[in-house]
């Protein structure tokens, strides 16, 4: 079993992965954004692509549900299903994870102010960091020291990436103090380790910084980033950002892993029956081959079975569900 996603509803994308598929020879399970409106548009011409192709529609993984609304939104693409006649059971639904891993991460934000020009000054080490907000600083010097106090007494914010104009040398200072700060705090205290950055907006042309705050900058321990960008500008290119998953982002792939396994596990039973290692064993040897020249028969039609895995595959079907 393959699974695609599909998260736009434009008519040639949906058709590529539908002939994909289908030069794989495998059947599709369909994952859409967990919704009811925009989710069964997308769903629906998602089959429609599937069947004008001959690719089969094994079932249907409901992604990024809030908890609380999974089962509804579970149920009533279930009973779209059954009403439309797509023949493709809901298998899961995987809630809601971690919000950060939603949140770009330093390199991320690296790779989109490259395109202007922008870089990292420090903090290469920290790339695979992610804030839970990004907040603008445009205050006085004592009301921002101000904040940083109450956040930190409040045990809040400290995984926050703070955004201000290359001019603000007296915010940059004061924040780069606050970061040393916790070193002290955390051998004396239980205090959270601080996790936070800056984004040093303007442009370096017109806008550079001071010397002595280029010094401090390279002995800062967080990460600092110029967008080389207008205020405005570094804030629309934050939130137009897309998260990237990365191979080398080891925490993040932990967490996803830990988070979609068991609800694939109980998705991969509840199509083929039985336990995982029953399931796996069963696609691997209780079924023939189909001709490599018929394509797959679609679920619902007479004598329509699941293409058989390989024993290749069904190995490596298995070692994913015991390392999940």
């Amino acid at each position: 079993m393959e699974s695609a996603a599909i998260d736009t509803l434009l008519l040639p994308t949906c058709w590529r992965v539908a002939q994909t598929m289908i030069a794989l020879r495998r059947i599709i399970s369909r994952t859409a954004r967990c919704g009811i409106g925009s989710t069964f548009d997308d769903l629906a011409l998602n089959v429609l692509a599937c069947r004008a192709e001959g690719a089969g529609v094994a079932g249907i993984i409901v992604n990024r549900c809030e908890p609380s609304k999974a089962a509804e939104v579970a149920r009533y693409l279930g009973a779209a299903s059954d009403r439309f006649g797509w023949a493709a059971p809901v298998l899961c639904a995987i809630p809601n994870g971690d919000p950060t891993l939603n949140q770009p991460s330093v390199l991320d934000l690296e790779t989109q102010f490259a395109l202007s020009g922008g870089e990292l000054l420090v903090g290469q080490q920290h790339r695979h960091r992610r804030f839970s907000h990004y907040e603008l600083v445009t205050t006085s010097l004592p009301g921002f020291m101000s904040k940083l106090k109450r956040l930190r007494l409040a045990a809040s914010g400290a995984d926050t990436c703070f955004v201000t104009h290359t001019s603000r040398s007296d915010i940059i200072q004061a924040l780069l103090g606050h970061r040393a700060m916790y070193d002290s705090l955390e051998r004396q205290t239980k205090e959270p380790p601080f996790a936070g950055g800056l984004i040093l907006t303007g442009s370096s042309l017109h806008d550079p910084l001071d010397d002595f705050a280029h010094d401090y900058i390279k002995l800062a321990k967080m990460p600092v980033l110029r967008s080389n960008l207008s205020t405005a500008h570094t804030l629309q290119a934050v939130k137009a950002i897309t998260p990237k998953m990365r191979a080398t982002d080891g925490e993040r792939v932990r967490s996803i892993i830990d988070l979609y396994a068991p609800h694939l596990r109980d998705g991969l039973q509840r199509l083929v029956g039985g336990s995982a290692s029953e399931a796996v064993h069963r696609q691997t040897h209780g079924r023939a081959q189909a001709p490599a020249h018929a394509p797959d028969p679609m679920p619902g039609d007479a004598g329509a079975t699941a293409p058989a895995m390989t024993p290749a595959q069904g190995r490596a079907v298995q070692t994913s569900l015991s390392a999940g």
